[in-house]
């Protein structure tokens, strides 16, 4: 039952506009890292040696609601593909194209949440895309995951 719920309502916030889906998500993020003290001590730490390697300013909020805002346009894009290829912008996508054209395939490393969602979907536009990943612990959510991913892709899981 606690796992049909939960995906019942990651649909339902997938299914908003995007904005208001953001708008949650930065909610959601807040929420994590006050309730969570795991969270906090995974985030906090991570966060400021980027901060501090980069010499960036410290926006430690603004991260927090990102971070929740990665989850949820996640969603967002898995229920609303053609609405989310609609705000992509490719640049330099000359270089994709030569790389194809020799023939030997292409690797692409994206980040884990955000750019791992859209861009399959855009090399999809174009050619087939095998997506690798690793599994979540949490069985539910990587059937979330994968529903939300499959109509594109082949997903193999990384053991």
């Amino acid at each position: 039952m606690r796992k049909l719920l939960l995906k019942l309502c990651l649909n339902t916030i997938a299914a908003l506009p995007l904005a208001l889906t953001q708008l949650i998500g930065a909610f959601l993020g807040l929420l994590a890292y006050v309730g969570s003290k795991h969270y906090r001590s995974l985030f906090h730490p991570r966060y400021e040696a980027v901060v501090h390697t980069r010499n960036l300013p410290l926006k430690l909020w603004e991260a927090i609601r990102a971070s929740g805002m990665l989850y949820s346009d996640s969603l967002w894009i898995w229920r609303n593909p053609a609405k989310a290829l609609q705000l992509v912008e490719v640049q330099n996508w000359d270089v994709v194209e030569a790389a194809i054209g020799e023939g030997h395939g292409l690797v692409m490393l994206t980040p884990h949440l955000g750019g791992f969602e859209i861009i399959p979907r855009v090399l999809a536009q174009h050619f087939p895309a095998t997506i690798l990943y690793r599994s979540s612990r949490q069985e539910w959510f990587n059937e979330v995951v994968e529903e939300g991913r499959a109509p594109i892709c082949t997903l193999f899981r990384q053991t």
